[in-house]
């Protein structure tokens, strides 16, 4: 039964995908030449803020260990999470240079075609935030 709700609601998301095709394939072509402009500052930004991320989680890990000693347990605690926020960046600039933009696209092209809604929302809002961004630089 389970399959069954399943396979309906695939149904459904490829007939809307299929609804919203020409409006995704458009979407993408605005996102592919965004990221066409953007993709070499997005991956020196993503280089630059693994490094400083990777200096400041060994800084706060060699910190939260030496205040371990005097304080206790809890405080490794944000050690371990500024660690973990450092391997995720790390891994998100391994995804950036392992995929490339192509890649980057696919998965993007296939989020829009799974989500279409929530895709033109999020389009929305990162157009908003570009344009309050741009419009404050002038």
């Amino acid at each position: 039964m389970a399959e069954t709700s399943t396979n309906v609601l695939k149904n459904k998301i490829q007939d809307i995908g299929n609804q919203v095709g020409q409006a995704a394939t458009d979407a993408v072509k605005g996102v592919k030449t965004a990221a066409d402009n953007v993709g070499t500052r997005a991956n020196e930004f993503v280089t630059d803020a693994t490094k400083r991320a990777e200096e400041a989680g060994s800084y706060m890990k060699t910190r939260v260990d030496q205040a371990t000693m005097a304080v206790g347990e809890q405080l490794k605690v944000a050690g371990d999470a500024s660690e973990q926020i450092a391997q995720n960046l790390r891994d998100a600039g391994d995804y950036i240079e392992q995929e490339g933009l192509e890649g980057m696209t696919n998965d993007v092209i296939a989020l829009i075609k799974k989500n279409p809604l929530a895709s033109v929302v999020a389009g929305l809002c990162v157009g908003f935030c570009l344009g309050r961004t741009l419009s404050l630089r002038h």
